[in-house]
């Protein structure tokens, strides 16, 4: 038999080639054999394509009412309605061309078997049959499967990525992480619990204003917030008292969340008590570099001045270029 199939993620089957009950079965369960009595017309939007009405004429001769003169009858078409009259005998279709159209009439493989040789005059009327099987569900899951294979798969690739991308580790950062985990508080007693620092970080010749304020603990740790035009960040250090003197080293680490990426840094340096202040004016001379270490700088922070920002150009600690 004919068939093929077609139509993406919806199934249909041509039957053309098969055997006559088969293609007489397609044509029933798909409407092709119901049309009006007498003619042999295409019906409209029928699954099924009958042949010419010419080529149709001449199998109802050659198959059913294969004893009926055709020359003498001239033809089987335009032939008012009959009805089966009772006790109708089968075996005299072959002398009646109205058994043809009872056949087209039948709606069921019972009612084609009760015509001899309707099935072959319904294989010779028509041309084929569209059969749609509906929707191709394998093709569609397997579609589906594939479809969340890919975004998986394009999920942690860009992951990945981004891992590699925003997450990567200098080898310089690794060091001060290093030194600063590895430090044991002090301060001298000149220092205060609270410092609120300002000044500028420089980055590539560009400065822009920063401002720090630090809550230190008697042990030398101390925890705090920076700002500067990218927003606020989060610090915590530890400072280590330099001998007997009032200066000190000053490790912290400073991180500042944006929407989707988080920012850190590393920053040591030395805190200064600037001399006849008694412990009122310090000073933070310091230099930092980001995890991934794509970005550096230098921090020069005083504890009572403020930043001039009218002349300062360049990019503040955390911004964008950071990320």
């Amino acid at each position: 038999g004919g068939g093929g199939l077609s139509g993406g993620v919806s199934r249909s089957r041509t039957i053309s080639r098969a055997t006559p009950a088969l293609v007489a079965a397609a044509i029933i369960m798909h409407g092709g054999s119901r049309r009006r009595y007498g003619t042999y017309r295409e019906e409209e939007g029928a699954a099924c394509s009958m042949k010419d009405a010419g080529q149709v004429d001449l199998a109802c001769f050659n198959t059913i009412a294969h004893d009926v003169d055709s020359q003498q009858q001239g033809t089987s078409q335009g032939v008012a309605p009959v009805a089966k009259p009772p006790n109708f005998d089968p075996h005299e279709c072959r002398t009646n061309i109205h058994c043809c159209h009872w056949c087209l009439q039948c709606e069921t493989e019972g009612c084609v078997s009760t015509y001899p040789r309707c099935d072959e005059f319904f294989a010779s009327a028509f041309d084929k049959c569209t059969v749609d099987d509906g929707p191709n569900w394998v093709l569609i899951i397997l579609i589906i499967v594939c479809v969340i294979i890919v975004v998986g798969v394009g999920i942690r690739l860009a992951r990945y990525c981004y891992i590699r991308q925003h997450q990567r580790t200098s080898s310089l950062f690794i060091q001060r992480q290093i030194e600063r985990e590895k430090l044991l508080g002090s301060k001298s007693f000149e220092v205060p619990s609270r410092l609120t620092f300002s000044g500028n970080c420089t980055e590539q010749g560009m400065e822009t204003a920063c401002s720090y304020d630090l809550n230190i603990f008697k042990n030398g740790t101390f925890t705090g917030t920076g700002q500067d035009c990218d927003g606020q960040s989060e610090v915590k250090g530890m400072m280590v008292q330099d001998g007997i003197t009032t200066q000190h080293k000053i490790h912290w680490i400073e991180t500042q969340y944006h929407l989707r990426s988080r920012v850190e840094m590393e920053v040591e340096g030395t805190m200064t008590m600037l001399p006849g202040s008694s412990g009122s004016d310090f000073q933070i001379q310091a230099n930092y570099v980001t995890r991934n270490g794509s970005v550096s700088g230098n921090l020069k922070l005083h504890s009572r001045g403020t930043c001039q920002t009218s002349h300062v150009v360049g990019i503040a600690i955390g911004s964008s270029s950071h990320n």
